[in-house]
């Protein structure tokens, strides 16, 4: 069965989920999952910001327009508190279905939604993400000490990558080369082909 492409990437180094990501969703994720695309390991951060709705203040400035029209249109004598409230009621009553109308509620609310991809994978991504959730009460979902642990591990495996690169020499031909992101930056990390 091919594999379900996901149109996300994190939002702190721009990675897309890997294929074993891809792989373990289809294992962990529930029929009736909530978030059915977001890998094992990422993190989907939403945001929601209620805002006024311009669609509604601009009713509410037609509608007062109306008021004012339909009041000044009368005489100095008609011009009377139960003349005002006849014709605000009029003009609702007129408008009364965009009222009820969703795109006309007093209110909207836009919602942001960022993702970021695994701690173990990138140190820098994982401290980013730790003091975002410090910063907004959330309890990080990555202690400490993990962290450290990480950067260890990182930085053992920079060193492998870089002593690896030293010792295979130059390259011949049939060679591979590739490049290794390290906390220290890029290493290239070379493959021999044995003939």
């Amino acid at each position: 069965m091919p594999k379900m492409r996901l149109n996300i990437a994190c939002a702190l180094n721009g990675s897309s989920p890997t294929d074993d990501d891809l792989d373990l969703m289809d294992i962990f994720t529930n029929r009736d999952d909530e978030v059915p695309e977001l890998p094992l390991g990422w993190m989907k951060v939403t945001v929601e910001y209620r805002k006024v709705n311009p669609a509604f203040t601009e009713l509410q400035q037609v509608k007062d327009g109306l008021i004012r029209q339909n009041y000044d249109a009368l005489s100095q004598a008609d011009q009377t508190a139960e003349a005002l409230r006849a014709i605000t009621i009029q003009v609702d009553a007129l408008h009364a279905g965009l009222t009820l109308d969703p795109a006309y509620a007093p209110s909207i609310i836009e919602q942001e939604a960022v993702y970021v991809s695994p701690a173990e994978r990138d140190l820098k991504v994982a401290r980013k993400a730790q003091n975002l959730l410090q910063s907004l009460g959330i309890e990080p979902f990555v202690s400490e000490d993990d962290l450290a642990q990480m950067a260890e591990q990182m930085q053992q495996e920079a060193s492998s990558n870089l002593a690896e690169a030293v010792t295979t020499g130059p390259l011949v031909e049939n060679d591979q080369e590739e490049m290794v992101g390290t906390p220290q930056g890029l290493v290239v990390r070379r493959k021999r082909r044995r003939k």
